[in-house]
């Protein structure tokens, strides 16, 4: 298997993300953003990292791919015990802690199972009746593109 040197500045999420798992033997999460994947692959003392020669062009590619299927939300606070704390989410085995009372960047999968969470609750009305209403179990919203350099 064929492996080039790829500037730490041009490389993928994912080529970073493989690089620290096989030779620094950490897990950069997805969640983490590139410019913090890149300072943790800096501060091991590389400014160069070797990624496989047949994946490099197909690992750009997905890289693009999951930064134009995210969005920013900002996922509120709520009250009660744990309302501090990320909430985690998960799709097809795939799982994200996603911290609340800030902006954040979040593939739109997980977007999609936060709007499908939901509570019912139960009014009784003046007659002794029950009627049901739906709210979201995690309340968040969309929230505006940071500058790059935010992120």
């Amino acid at each position: 298997m064929n492996m080039i040197k790829v500037s730490l500045a041009e490389a993928s999420r994912v080529q970073m993300q493989e690089f620290a798992r096989d030779v620094l033997g950490v897990t950069l999460t997805r969640n983490l953003g590139a410019d913090a994947m890149r300072e943790r692959i800096r501060q091991a003392g590389y400014e160069e990292i070797d990624v496989k020669e047949e994946q490099a062009e197909e690992k750009k590619g997905q890289e693009y791919q999951e930064d134009a299927d995210t969005v920013r939300i900002h996922l509120q606070r709520s009250d009660g015990k744990g309302g501090d704390r990320p909430v985690p989410v998960a799709v097809n085995g795939s799982l994200m802690l996603i911290p609340r009372g800030k902006a954040v960047r979040v593939p739109r999968k997980f977007v999609e199972a936060l709007q499908n969470a939901k509570t019912t609750h139960f009014e009784q009305d003046e007659h002794g009746e029950f009627h049901p209403r739906e709210t979201l179990s995690y309340p968040f919203s969309f929230a505006p593109v940071a500058a790059s350099s935010e992120e």
